[in-house]
């Protein structure tokens, strides 16, 4: 008989053996749900955006105080997670997991990628070799801005939206030149829910996810509005950080030698850069 991690054999406590830790026994969880409400859905979907955009380190279902062996970093806890925010067992819990989340829910899809026995519980059995989506062939992004008064409109587009469900944007900018007006900073598709962090002055974090992945051609994807600020006549500029910015989770990312400084006061320009 296995020893119960600190006790005797037959299951008794051992008074001569220091108690140092709790070893704890993981039967059963529920797909996507996030804050313990015994469902998953569009709460468990706004979660997840949060999480994916820094808001919150944590999700109400599984609270670091009483699970911090999910969350063993504490200057980065979005770099782990439990494992039932991860629905397609890509071993990322993002926009992609948000928006499959949002299709179940709607009822367009019947079960998750990670359910393999199709019970809604797991955990499962790890999904086989190549069942995760590959990363796509190259697709260019391109970034054109309209200027209204005071005000930049800066339109992020892709050539191919072939299978795209989620998005995480993350702009730099010089706050002391423009303001980021975050009411009007939206999906230019239908169907999508958005979050946005603007918590640190010259950084703007955008997660979005898509009720349903949109299909061949080429698509506008989001909308950023900036207001410059007075007596500012510098060129503005807004660059992408390349390394935090992710298309589906990373199945489609930024290559490292892409455009990607924007001078919104030249709303004439247009930037592209290759995405793969």
């Amino acid at each position: 008989m296995m020893s119960d991690g600190g006790g005797t054999a037959n299951g008794g406590v051992d008074a001569s053996t220091p108690q140092h830790y709790v070893t704890r026994i993981y039967i059963q969880f529920l797909w996507g749900d996030l804050n313990d409400n015994a469902q998953a859905g569009s709460v468990d979907a706004s979660l997840l955006l949060k999480f994916d955009a820094e808001l919150v380190d944590s999700f109400p279902g599984y609270p670091v105080e009483d699970y911090p062996e999910y969350y063993p970093d504490p200057i980065h806890p979005w770099l782990n997670f439990p494992t039932a925010a991860d629905v397609n067992n890509d071993d990322i819990a993002g926009t992609l997991d948000a928006s499959l989340i949002m299709q179940q829910y709607a009822l367009l899809i019947d079960d998750f990628p990670a359910d393999t026995d199709q019970d809604q519980w797991g955990p499962d059995e790890p999904l086989p070799a190549g069942k995760v989506s590959m990363r796509s062939v190259a697709r260019t992004m391109s970034v054109s801005v309209d200027a209204v008064g005071d005000s930049y409109y800066v339109n992020f587009k892709i050539d191919n939206a072939n299978q795209l469900s989620g998005l995480r944007l993350v702009l730099i900018y010089d706050p002391s030149h423009v303001s980021v007006d975050e009411l009007e900073t939206q999906w230019l598709v239908p169907n999508g829910m958005i979050v946005t962090n603007n918590l640190e002055p010259g950084r703007f974090i955008i997660a979005g996810a898509l009720m349903s992945p949109l299909g061949d051609g080429a698509s506008d994807l989001v909308q950023v509005k900036f207001n410059r600020k007075e007596n500012v006549g510098a060129s503005i500029l807004i660059s992408v950080d390349q390394e935090m910015t992710q298309i589906n989770d990373g199945q489609i990312q930024l290559a490292s030698n892409s455009i990607h400084v924007i001078d919104v006061s030249s709303p004439t320009e247009v930037r592209e850069w290759m995405v793969h």
